[in-house]
């Protein structure tokens, strides 16, 4: 069965305008996209988290007591949380100080002072 070049036009004309609507969508502080996702070199290094339970473990923990804390944003609920070797990275973008470090002292107090790196950013305030 042929098919006629318009058939195949389709396809790559819906996924070009994907493409460019996944493009288009601004960017906040640090690589944060507001759909929670982080972009650039920070996010290459997010994905190379380390597999060993115990770090799989902290970052659980981390993410857990942030989870049932009702006073943080969504925002802040969904940023990214790496552990290598016992040291946390946390990135993404909350919606005010006080979140940042509520966030922080939350990472503090499971792995230690001196421990954590914050990359966090606080979001613009909405007009």
């Amino acid at each position: 069965m042929k098919l006629r070049a318009h058939h195949l036009a389709v396809p790559a004309v819906l996924a070009l305008l994907f493409a460019i609507s996944g493009s288009a969508q601004a960017q906040g502080p640090a690589g944060y996209v507001g759909n929670g996702r982080v972009t650039g070199r920070i996010a290459s290094a997010f994905s190379r988290q380390n597999l060993e339970p115990a770090d799989q473990a902290t970052t659980a923990k981390i993410r857990e007591a942030i989870a049932v804390d009702a006073s943080l944003s969504a925002d802040a609920r969904r940023i990214q949380i790496s552990t290598s070797h016992g040291r946390v990275t946390l990135l993404g973008a909350v919606r005010s100080d006080n979140e940042k470090s509520a966030v922080l002292a939350k990472a503090t107090a499971i792995v230690g002072d001196g421990n954590v790196e914050n990359r966090l950013d606080i979001l613009p305030a909405k007009t």
